[in-house]
């Protein structure tokens, strides 16, 4: 007979809530511009008029949802629970870093909406991409296994290249006479963008399911604790003697890791993804998508895969290495603000890198 637990299924009720609610609301407002029908005058002829969309209601109404939901997270106070076939779990060492990342999301997504626009006509897939993905990056946090740890990523890595694709804005041309007239700026950089992000992410995940695979296949299960007791098991038994096999499952793990996030020094699609963005998306991308990944990836090298480190510590300094040299010999040969941008973000993860390097 199955038994359902109200604790293995409520920490989903309020993330079941904001998408209901917030979907919803989104699909109606869509479906409500179309107009179905067509009139006796409508005539086929090129028009550059672009209606616009008013979405500060829409902003509105999805900030009281994800108000709701950062007090459900303020206000759960656990020692320690594993839920969901312990696919999950929740303390409040995690409690207290998703907290922070949220007010990091919620300034970030404030300063978008009262950015000066006057010239600027919003989408609204721009904002659902938007709280889509400052509701879905928490959920990495509570992966209690490195197979949930990878569906989650593979569910922001959609919803980051959905959110590129919508960063195309609509810009006023001030010179002309009216002021209705709109048009799309679609660069040669725009579509070098989407080029670059969408085969980053197909090899990246190609790497990251081969080496989750074969995990799966010899430890038979991908829990952070089960991964880290059989791996000192095999330290006093040697089961697996095979230590070439796991240095070459390690490499194509985080090559993977790194490729799908632009670490270094697989960066080098980064510079041309930075191009294509308008930078209130390189505001977003760099401060809440990269932060959130790299204090996931600070926690995961040190907390989850610890006893792994012996595999993946000298790859860590190639990594260092190779990409100090790379950004030393390219960092004053850049001519574009955007690339600028893209290469100050390496360097801070540089930087970080260098810290992790001397924890290990």
């Amino acid at each position: 007979m199955l038994n359902l637990y109200f604790y293995n299924y409520f920490f989903f009720l309020p993330f079941f809530l904001f998408f209901y609610f917030f979907w919803i609301f989104f699909i109606k407002n869509n479906f409500n511009t179309v107009r179905l029908q067509p009139t006796s005058n409508d005539l086929l002829k090129h028009s550059s008029i672009v209606k616009k969309i008013n979405y500060n209601f829409f902003i509105k109404w999805s900030l009281i949802l994800y108000i709701y939901f950062f007090l459900f997270f303020y206000f759960i106070k656990l020692d320690f629970n594993l839920f969901w076939f312990n696919h999950l779990k929740v303390n409040n060492f995690i409690l207290n870093i998703v907290l922070v990342i949220m007010l990091i999301s919620l300034f970030v997504l404030l300063c978008i909406k009262n950015v000066n626009n006057s010239n600027i006509n919003y989408s609204i897939d721009y904002f659902f991409s938007i709280f889509c993905l400052i509701v879905f990056i928490p959920l990495m946090f509570f992966s209690n296994t490195l197979y949930t740890f990878i569906f989650i990523l593979e569910v922001n890595s959609l919803l980051i290249l959905y959110k590129f694709a919508v960063s195309k804005f609509i810009f006023k041309e001030s010179f002309k006479k009216s002021s209705n007239y709109l048009t799309r700026r679609l660069p040669f950089y725009y579509l070098n963008m989407l080029f670059f992000q969408y085969w980053a992410n197909f090899f990246s995940s190609t790497l990251l399911f081969v080496s989750t695979f074969n995990f799966i296949f010899l430890f038979g299960s991908s829990e952070w604790i089960a991964f880290n007791f059989l791996n000192y098991v095999n330290y006093n038994v040697y089961y697996f003697n095979n230590l070439i096999f796991f240095f070459i499952l390690w490499i194509s793990f985080f090559i993977g890791f790194f490729l799908k996030l632009g670490f270094t020094p697989i960066h080098l699609f980064k510079i041309e993804v930075y191009k294509g963005l308008p930078f209130i998306s390189i505001f977003f991308y760099t401060t809440v998508y990269f932060l959130s990944f790299f204090l996931f990836f600070i926690l995961f090298v040190i907390y989850y895969v610890n006893s792994f480190k012996i595999y993946f510590y000298f790859l860590f300094f190639i990594f260092f290495v190779t990409g100090l040299l790379y950004v030393i010999f390219l960092l004053f040969d850049v001519n574009l603000i955007k690339s600028f941008f893209a290469y100050s973000t390496i360097v801070n993860v540089l930087s970080f890198f260098s810290v992790l390097l001397s924890s290990l």
